[in-house]
């Protein structure tokens, strides 16, 4: 089985369930190599993985709802090091509701449908111990607006996109803008 999201390795240890860990002490923006504990499968994807903005979490959590995510979250003891890492399918996103919890919340299920669903608060995310990532190619597709239309079908490009030091190493910063996609109104302008 297979997903577009996840390479095959990675897909197939997703679906076992297994579980890694962060240190705390990631503080990169990007969950650091050397810091992640559990398969090594892990440690040669999840660096690539993308967090989730804060500011506009809602609205990309129903862009993605139905997806594999990856979800950090602070172990029960407050003496733990580590932040649990572990896959989830986000089942919905529920912003109003009649029942009794009056929050934002998601609905969330384990890989192997064993222990059902989970309902997490949204307002956890806005705590640094919490955080939800996505593979690169499902954070260019679903959420980002970046870049234009033309550059985004583009497959060299999308090698390279959130890349800077491939360009680098690979001395592509002089021919970058040169290639007929590039549209200086539309790409790179914030």
């Amino acid at each position: 089985m297979t997903n577009i999201y996840y390479q095959s390795e990675l897909y197939n240890t997703i679906t076992e369930n297994q579980k890694g860990s962060i240190s705390i002490f990631n503080k990169t923006g990007h969950l650091e190599k050397s810091l992640i504990s559990g398969s090594s499968i892990f440690k040669q994807y999840l660096p690539s993985f993308i967090a989730l903005s804060k500011t506009n979490l809602i609205e990309s959590l129903n862009k993605i709802t139905g997806q594999i995510v990856l979800m950090q979250y602070p172990d029960t003891s407050s003496y733990s090091q580590n932040y649990h890492l572990q896959f989830f399918k986000l089942e919905d996103v529920i912003i109003n509701t009649e029942d009794s919890i009056d929050r934002p919340y998601i609905q969330i299920s384990t890989m192997d449908e064993i222990c059902g669903k989970y309902t997490e608060f949204i307002y956890s995310f806005q705590l640094d111990m919490y955080k939800i990532w996505i593979p690169t190619k499902m954070f260019i597709e679903k959420i980002s607006q970046y870049p234009g239309k033309q550059l985004r079908n583009d497959t060299l490009f999308n090698q390279y996109i959130l890349r800077p030091d491939v360009i680098v190493n690979n001395e592509l910063a002089d021919n970058l803008f040169d290639c007929q996609l590039y549209n200086p109104n539309m790409d790179f302008v914030k």
